[in-house]
């Protein structure tokens, strides 16, 4: 999971320089390395567009130090659970709404980005939820901002 992550954070590391957004990188002190079962480009693909989503709500949000927060939440017997969170103000719609595809608030947005992100990985047998997250594991800063957890099925 760490890899995947990492690549995802590879393939935007230009685009968060550009909009001086920094990472905290939580997920690197986790200090397992279990494995997934899952389609790594997939994957990566979904990482990466709800980061880019994050990218562009703070950015619109005018949030003068933006940050986007990555962490492994849980480690059960069958399920890794990470969430992706960032300062920002958090979602404008409901989350039942914001895995409907054609529904969006970006203007001139056609509302696939996470309901595919939540096809795929639904399809891994994993779970997307909003706001839901374990606030334990969440520094002050992000609590109001927007939080997606996603678990996906462990390499048994």
């Amino acid at each position: 999971i760490k890899e995947l992550i990492s690549s995802a954070l590879f393939y935007v590391q230009y685009r968060l320089k550009a909009h001086e957004i920094t990472v905290v990188n939580n997920y690197l002190s986790f200090n397992r390395n279990d494995q997934l079962l899952c389609n790594r480009r997939l994957i990566i693909s979904s990482i990466l567009n709800i980061i880019d989503n994050s990218i562009y709500w703070l950015e619109r949000a005018e949030i003068p130090d933006k940050k986007i927060l990555i962490d492994i939440t849980s480690i059960s017997k069958d399920q890794i659970v990470f969430v992706i969170a960032d300062n920002g103000k958090g979602f404008g719609l409901p989350p039942e709404q914001m895995i409907k595809p054609y529904i969006s608030l970006k203007p001139g947005g056609i509302g696939l980005g996470l309901h595919i992100v939540n096809e795929v990985i639904t399809a891994h047998g994993g779970n997307l939820t909003f706001n839901n997250s374990d606030k334990q594991f969440l520094p002050k800063e992000f609590l109001k901002g927007a939080i997606i957890n996603i678990s996906l099925k462990r390499d048994l």
